[in-house]
């Protein structure tokens, strides 16, 4: 069995948050857990309780189906504008940000008083930022080709090569009903990595532009130009109106 390094079990608990979230204002991670190069989510902070499992994960997916049908054949696609753009969110991109937050519910023993209309506007918000954020990307000329696609081909490299790493990305798999490992890395979690990747092109102009205190840690100073990035994306979305 390969030994884990300390970057493997950074990677690990990547791979776990990244199919509980859901992404929007807590963060992936505590402020004092918080990964260096990851991208926290903003909304719905996960609390894992235990270890991943497919049967865990097949009930959040069950419960995702519970609150579509009591939002009683809501229409879920949105749509919003500012002055420059207009994003259209499509109702199956919603409904992953619905899973997802189901997932979390699961995962964190939350299932109790669930409220579908705060959980759509959750998902609804998730999906919105996650657009706003591809505007960032274009409007700083982000190769979003093939850079992207190397990226999450090494990431899932990376992981496949981890025993454990692999183990919970096999439970992802089984438990969200997906084909194989691509599919996961490609698809359902395809907004994720696009968000890590656009990070990680953005990281050295904030750093730039924001250089480090003589008396910041690394995390501290992490903590400060990720909360200056995360105020950006919510000003342009503050910016966005729905358009009904």
């Amino acid at each position: 069995m390969k030994v884990l390094k300390k970057s493997h079990y950074i990677i690990i608990m990547i791979i776990v948050a990244v199919t509980c979230i859901l992404l929007i204002s807590s963060g992936f991670f505590t402020r004092e857990g918080k990964v260096p190069n990851e991208l926290p989510s903003n909304r719905n902070e996960i609390e894992l309780s235990g270890s991943v499992n497919s049967d865990d994960l097949k009930l959040a997916v069950q419960l995702k189906n519970d609150i579509l049908k009591q939002l009683n054949g809501k229409e879920y696609n949105a749509s919003f504008s500012n002055d420059e753009y207009e994003v259209n969110i499509s109702e199956e991109y919603i409904n992953k940000w619905i899973e997802r937050i189901a997932i979390n519910k699961v995962m964190s023993g939350k299932t109790e008083d669930i409220k579908p209309e705060e959980i759509l506007e959750d998902a609804i918000s998730n999906a919105l930022r996650y657009e706003v954020t591809l505007i960032m990307a274009n409007l700083n000329n982000i190769d979003m080709s093939e850079g992207l696609y190397s990226y999450i081909e090494g990431t899932k490299e990376e992981m496949m090569s981890i025993d454990t790493a692999k183990k919970i990305t096999d439970e992802l798999v089984d438990g969200l009903g997906l084909e194989d490992v691509d599919e996961l890395f490609f698809e359902y979690d395809v907004d994720h990595y696009t968000n890590n990747y656009i990070w990680l092109q953005l990281r050295p102009e904030y750093e730039k532009e924001n250089p480090k205190e003589n008396n910041e840690t690394m995390v501290d100073y992490t903590n400060r130009i990720l909360d200056l990035y995360h105020e950006d994306i919510n000003t342009m979305m503050k910016s966005f109106t729905k358009i009904e």
